[in-house]
């Protein structure tokens, strides 16, 4: 008698198991005599360590099955009430859930590593990236999350951030080719001749647009600026930007009217920045600026988010003047300190902290143009707290002394980074001091390790760039505020900035790698930002000088775009951030006319081929005021919605103006080591669902069997509840849909979801095989709006069952 050997087949992937562990038809005897097959109950039969089964027992690997007992395909014998799918659990340890043994947790979460070893886990704890995970952290931001977590919207909580290859969009940004979208010049706003602006705009959310009561992400970002007059004869002096500055905020939408601070009590200093945070804790960001007063020095000023008056300090040590206010919680300690310069006061009231006066200024270091005025925050010596970092010095939180060079260098323009990607960070300092007259002096770029010890430098800023009638003179200074981003394919981090005649790009030791000539004779102090538009890896560099708004690529220099943007120039320059709120970048740059030798774009010998091009086109006249660019068909990559300071850098502030207790270093956090670049780490993130563990309950054979499946979701962020998953089966040599199912909760990165679907097997041999086919997503039957994964093409497997292991 032949024997058919039961068995069941099925599919993971592509890869094809056969789970018959039975003896070849015929099997020999022991004795080598005849043959016997599986329905002889007198004949013994061989296991696969040689040794026989008694009789009335049959053969399973090494072991032996009783009467009524099967094979699983696990190689282990249990009854026919204990068969999970094809296959027996251990009943002290498994349960049997979706006709797929697992270990038994309970009411716990069971968590799966990405090796398939099972855990259950604690109380309270999630599988999170296949590891159970505790949060405890509460997030908005990914800021808000300790390094190696990130922020899961769907939950408000940090997790653990999931490793291997990367689950993240593919950006799809579209060529530099930035358009106008709106455009602020003073036409209907109040003080409407206090139209010009020399300031960098910051961005940020003010107002409670959608009306939900928060400020929130569903909320348009507003741009805060300082204007000064650009009209003669109307009770102001014309082109004024030492004082009698008028505040403003507009929406990021259109540019339509938020605030004006017209009371002449409170005008701030229109050629000083702005920084935007929250300072007092109340959830909503404020705004610190330099108050105007008669000298051109001033105090701080700060004013709510609704543009009303909060404090002025009072202690004649807070020197604003032009400078950049800044905003970090130096200490974290949950309160904000708000400090300019060597100078830090308190954020709740503005009372004095501590004090340093600048050392080194420099000759033409007036009130109005010191190199110290840009200082900013970072941790430079690991121990979770900030210091205060300038050109020639930095101070501890409590302002003792870190380190201090002023005996060996004057002030400068300082940028902070990890340029070799050892985790510890650099200074970089542009050194721009003139003395001892305006043009003559510093420079030049230099690094300093963490401790304030030399690294490399001082490298000339020119190279070589300067007109021969300068260098005879010896008035080439100058060299504006630096931006550390990737310009290039490799990892580490290259420096920009603006020279007095030229943008140029140093590599991480100094070494120079692309100049391209400017036009910023006047201040030699102007600003840059960073930006990868298109998505490429590779940044590009953002300048406006006193005509040309340019982007540069970043790997040589090439001017991808220009547009004629007149200013005199002081320290601003263009922002990009999301300020309409679209997932998509815009480009926000101020510009001023009011003399006449920066009333248009005309030609000049350096010039190149866009610049002459936009002439010919007879685009050049100057502008003034506040504009916004976009890419045309609105595809440059997705950025954050807040640039809130001068000193910029991502994990300084979070998206809703909160200042973090404990700022992340920036050279730490993927993605960034940057500094003057906007990004939103975690913002492409996707999720990535896979069908896994095809199993057949055979159960109620030959009536039916049941299709079980698990979604898992081996993404980077969570996959949506309701994902959809069709069913397939093959009929007559096709597949057919037998039905859909979908998620019923939302799964995060390492979590799965069971899921079944019943086929009728009336009418169809149950002895033949069943060949099941899952497809998640599927485009080809109406796939979730909006649901993207990184890796779909993993979405499908197949699975094949029959009836013979019970029948």
């Amino acid at each position: 008698m032949i024997r058919r050997c039961p068995r069941v087949l099925f599919v993971l992937g592509l890869a094809w198991l056969n789970a018959c562990d039975c003896a070849a038809d015929p099997a020999p005897r022991p004795d080598g005599g005849g043959s016997t097959d599986a329905g002889d109950i007198d004949a013994t039969m061989p296991d696969r360590d040689g040794s026989a089964c008694p009789t009335g027992e049959r053969s399973c690997g090494a072991s032996c099955c009783g009467a009524g007992e099967v094979c699983g395909t696990n190689v282990r014998c249990c009854g026919t009430d204990a068969l999970c799918g094809p296959t027996c659990c251990d009943t002290a340890t498994e349960v049997c859930e979706g006709a797929v043994c697992h270990l038994g947790c309970g009411t716990a979460t069971r968590c799966t590593s990405d090796s398939g070893v099972e855990t259950c886990c604690t109380a309270g704890e999630v599988c999170a990236s296949g590891r159970c995970f505790l949060p405890t952290t509460p997030c908005r931001d990914f800021i808000d999350c300790p390094e190696g977590q990130y922020c899961e919207p769907s939950l408000g909580m940090c997790l653990l951030q999931p490793g291997g290859e990367a689950c993240e969009a593919v950006p799809t940004g579209g060529e530099v080719t930035p358009t106008l979208i709106w455009g602020w010049d003073g036409t209907g706003a109040a003080l409407a001749h206090y139209n010009q602006v020399m300031m960098t705009p910051m961005v940020a959310n003010l107002t409670d647009d959608d009306s939900d009561g928060d400020v929130d992400a569903d909320d348009i970002p507003d741009v805060v600026f300082i204007s000064f007059c650009g009209v003669s004869g109307m009770g102001c002096s014309l082109g004024n930007y030492t004082s009698d500055g008028v505040l403003r905020a507009v929406s990021g939408a259109d540019g339509s009217t938020i605030f004006d601070v017209t009371d002449a009590g409170q005008r701030v200093i229109p050629g000083g920045q702005v920084a935007i945070g929250d300072i007092d804790g109340d959830g909503l960001p404020e705004i610190v600026a330099c108050g105007s007063d008669t000298d051109g020095i001033g105090p701080l000023i700060a004013f709510e988010h609704d543009g009303t008056f909060k404090w002025r300090t009072t202690d004649s040590r807070v020197s604003c003047a032009q400078a950049a206010p800044a905003i970090a919680d130096l200490d974290a300690d949950g309160f904000v300190e708000v400090f300019v310069r060597y100078t830090v006061v308190a954020g709740l009231d503005g009372a004095l902290l501590w004090h340093h006066d600048c050392i080194g200024t420099g000759g033409w270091a007036t009130s109005a143009h010191n190199p110290c005025d840009y200082t900013t925050a970072a941790d430079l010596d690991g121990d979770g707290l900030l210091e205060v970092v300038g050109g020639n010095a930095a101070y501890h939180q409590d302002g003792a002394v870190h380190y201090d060079r002023s005996a060996d260098f004057l002030e400068g323009y300082p940028a902070v980074g990890d340029l070799d990607r050892d985790g510890m960070p650099e200074v970089v300092v542009v050194h721009s001091a003139f003395t001892p007259a305006p043009y003559r002096g510093d420079h030049w770029l230099r690094a300093l390790n963490g401790d304030g010890s030399d690294r490399w430098g001082p490298i000339d800023i020119n190279q070589g760039m300067a007109p021969a009638a300068d260098v005879t003179a010896d008035t080439v200074g100058g060299g504006g505020p630096p931006t550390i981003a990737n310009f290039d394919d490799d990892p580490e981090p290259e420096i920009a900035l603006a020279g007095a005649y030229a943008y140029a790009v140093f590599e991480p030791d100094g070494t120079p790698r692309w100049q391209s000539p400017s036009d910023d004779a006047s201040s030699r102090k102007t600003g840059s930002s960073v930006f990868d538009f298109d998505g490429d890896g590779v940044a590009e560099a953002v300048y406006s000088d006193h005509f040309w708004l340019r982007v540069y690529d970043g790997r040589d220099g090439n001017v991808r775009f220009c547009q004629c943007n007149t200013s005199a120039t002081l320290w601003e320059y263009p922002v990009i951030v999301d300020v309409n709120n679209d997932l998509h970048a815009e480009i926000v740059v101020a510009s001023n006319d009011y003399a006449t030798t920066i009333s248009s774009c005309a030609a000049t010998p350096r010039l190149g081929p866009c610049e002459l091009g936009r002439i010919a086109a007879g685009e050049t006249a100057g502008s003034h005021g506040v504009r916004v660019f976009a890419s045309p068909a609105r595809d440059w990559v997705a950025t954050r919605r807040i640039w809130n300071q001068h000193t910029y850098h991502v994990t300084n502030v979070s998206e809703a103006g909160a200042i973090p207790a404990g700022e992340i270093p920036n050279w730490r956090a993927r993605s960034l080591n940057n500094f003057r670049q906007n990004v939103q780490p975690g913002a492409t993130n996707l999720p990535d669902g896979v069908p896994e563990e095809l199993a057949v309950d055979l159960t109620a054979c030959p009536d039916r069997m049941t299709l079980n499946f698990r979604v898992v979701n081996r993404g980077w962020s969570a996959l949506p509840a309701g994902t959809p998953v069709t069913v397939y089966v093959e009929e007559g040599g096709a597949f057919v849909r037998l039905g859909r199912v979908t998620t019923a909760r939302l799964l995060l990165a390492g979590e799965s979801e069971i899921l079944s679907i019943a086929y009728d097997l009336v009418g169809r041999d149950p002895t033949a095989d069943v060949r099941f086919r899952v497809v998640v997503n599927d485009t080809t039957d109406g796939p979730l709006e909006d649901l993207t994964e990184c890796r779909p093409a993993n979405n499908e497997a197949e699975t094949t069952a029959s009836c013979l292991l019970l029948i």
